[in-house]
This record gives C-alpha cells, sequence and structure tokens, in this order.
C-alpha cells in the first residue's frame, strides 16, 4: 500500500507483504491518521509554491461541557519505604488548577529533604527544608530554602571521615 500527498511531496510505501515491519504497527496507525488528517485540511500555496499561511484563517474553540473534561478536586498521599530510606508524598487539588502538597525523602544515613509547595495561578512555591551536607539557608529565586547542614570548613571537617572511609573501600559503600 502507498501513502500519498502530492501536496506535501509526501509518499509513504507500507510493506503487506508480510516481511517483519521495522515499525510498530501503532505508530502505523498513528502516521496514517495524521496523513488522512492532513489531507482533510484544504492547504493554500502563495505564487512562489510556498505554503500560504496568511489565507489560513482560525477559530476560537468553545470551553467543552463535558462533564469529564473539567478539572475535579482531588487528593492523595502515599509512603514507600527500602532499606535506603523512605519518600512519603501527599498532594491536594481543588479543580481549580490550585494545589498543595509536600514530599519528603528520609535517608538511612539520616539526611532529610522536605518540599512543601503551592501551585497557582501566580507559580509553582516550593519551600525546602533540610540537613544535606554543602546546603546553606538561602532562598535562590522565588524559593524558600533552609538547611539545618553544616556549611564552609565545619562541612568539609565533617565529611572527612566519610571520603577517608570511601577511599579506603575503593569508592564502594559497604552495607552496614
Amino acid at each position: 500500500m502507498v501513502v500519498t500527498s502530492p501536496q506535501l511531496n509526501f509518499k509513504w510505501e507500507i510493506n503487506t507483504r508480510g516481511d517483519p515491519i521495522l515499525c510498530p504497527p501503532d505508530y502505523i496507525a498513528a502516521i496514517l491518521a495524521l496523513a488522512v488528517a492532513v489531507q482533510a485540511v484544504p492547504l493554500r500555496f502563495n505564487a512562489e509554491g510556498d505554503l500560504d499561511t496568511a489565507a489560513q484563517t482560525f477559530r476560537a474553540v468553545a470551553a467543552s461541557d463535558d462533564p469529564l473534561s473539567q478539572p475535579i478536586p482531588y487528593s492523595f498521599k502515599h509512603e514507600s519505604s527500602t532499606d535506603e530510606g523512605t519518600h512519603t508524598h501527599e498532594e491536594t487539588g481543588d479543580g481549580n488548577g490550585r494545589v498543595s502538597g509536600s514530599y519528603t525523602l528520609t535517608l538511612a544515613d539520616g539526611r532529610q529533604r522536605t518540599v512543601r509547595y503551592t501551585a497557582d495561578e501566580t507559580g509553582f512555591h516550593p519551600e525546602i527544608t533540610t540537613n544535606e551536607q554543602g546546603t546553606e539557608s538561602n532562598s535562590p529565586a522565588d524559593t524558600s530554602l533552609t538547611s539545618s547542614a553544616l556549611s564552609g570548613p565545619d562541612a568539609a571537617h565533617a565529611a572527612e571521615p566519610e571520603r577517608l572511609r570511601l577511599l579506603a573501600s575503593g569508592g564502594f559503600k559497604s552495607k552496614a
């Protein structure tokens, strides 16, 4: 089978002889649907043979009255744990595009990061609390960052035993 579009200088031959197909059938169906949709739209070309975008008209599409397409309030919460730590996440949405929630990562070695956030018509606003080494309490961009970790020379001094242990083990962490 051959699919062609003279206006777009497009030709695609589809294998119908039973030979192995290198493209998944779902992709073929999507491309065929796109080709049919393109053929259904009348295209206008200017004198130079280029697509005439000035001749295109656009119309506003009304918001759908379909209840399934309208935002609905939601809420979820989950927690997962492994030997290396835990992860919790909870979030609520009011159905009008405003969302709030938080997630926490707690590692077995005691490091923890909690992000509380809101997202609304004014943007995404996270508040981060952590004890991770190398972080300082400063607030870049529109983010609130609070750190209880040591900084500067104190952080380097505190990290030295871990660095030496990793050097001695060839860079591998041992399971305790």
